[in-house]
């Protein structure tokens, strides 16, 4: 690795200097060029470059002392659009993953509804969609969209809205619209932000793809971020969200890392003239995700 590389993670980690913090060194620097106006040259040259030297120290200092008491990952997110740039920042170290339509996904997830306690299970699904022998699970899209997805969000986007018309047209000639619920039966807007969320939920999903997938969703009109939501298993991170009538599907995001931990559908109104307060009917925590050559096989 190379020292820029090097300088760029380490920005990224700690985030820009504040700009008064620059403001006061550059005045400094300023003060000491007007006070060795009189010295002769070569001590002019050197007062420069300690100055110089002087204000990048300052500056490198307070940044670091910034980023140690005001860590980059813990302030608040602005936007779907400044999520998706951290978690694209955070997942450029990451290893591109090649992923074949015979891989199998394994997934351990904990899954919790209004009745009852949260319960625990393991499935295979393989990329291209179909089932492990005996494993009850609805008809799923094949995730081998996400291997020609683009890398820029408009054309991502754009692909999955394709996904999206080519699945609304198919699953009702299948009569497979129900177990789709959210993609068959809901504008595109809400139907492309329902199709990652089982992508996400059911593969293995590599952190430079969810990244494009972030990338993609923040262009979608209506989609939001919540600063503070817990997945299933208790687990709380940054969410993305999107508004479908009454009802608020989140994606849950570990705060550090951005990757996906769990998904959310809370109830946000009650259908009558007042509001309720939110109410969580379904929420996940996807605890391992890993691909494998077979169903059955573990990680």
């Amino acid at each position: 690795m190379d020292e820029l590389e090097l300088l760029r993670r380490g920005y990224d980690r700690i985030g820009p200097p504040r700009q008064e913090v620059l403001d006061a060194a550059e005045a400094r620097l300023h003060d000491a060029v007007r006070a060795e106006r009189g010295s002769v040259r070569r001590g002019r040259r050197m007062a420069l470059r300690f100055a110089a030297a002087a204000m990048g120290t300052a500056a490198i200092a307070t940044a670091l002392t910034w980023s140690q008491d005001e860590d980059p990952a813990r302030r608040p997110v602005a936007n779907a659009a400044e999520l998706a740039r951290r978690a694209e920042t955070r997942s450029r170290s990451e290893p591109a993953v090649a992923v074949r339509p015979n891989q199998w996904a394994y997934v351990k997830r904990v899954t919790r509804g209004l009745v009852g306690g949260p319960k625990a299970s393991e499935f295979w699904t393989r990329m291209d969609g179909r089932r492990a022998p005996g494993v009850h699970l609805p008809p799923l899209p094949s995730a081998m969209v996400l291997a020609e997805l683009p890398d820029r969000p408009d054309a991502a986007l754009a692909r999955l809205y394709t996904e999206v018309d080519h699945l609304q047209k198919l699953l009702p000639e299948r009569d497979r619209a129900p177990a789709y619920a959210g993609i068959a039966n809901s504008p595109r807007d809400q139907a492309v932000f329902r199709l990652a969320t089982l992508l996400l939920e059911y593969y293995c999903v590599p952190p430079r793809v969810q990244a494009t997938l972030y990338g993609a969703l923040s262009r979608v009109p209506g989609v939001g971020v919540l600063p503070d939501e817990a997945d299933a298993a208790g687990r709380h991170g940054v969410a993305l969200f999107a508004i479908k009538g009454s009802l608020r599907i989140e994606l849950v995001l570990d705060r550090r890392t951005y990757r996906y931990l769990g998904a959310r559908d809370v109830s946000i109104d009650d259908g009558t003239a007042r509001r309720t307060r939110p109410e969580t009917l379904w929420w996940t925590a996807q605890l391992s995700a890993a691909l494998v050559e077979r169903p059955g096989e573990h990680p």
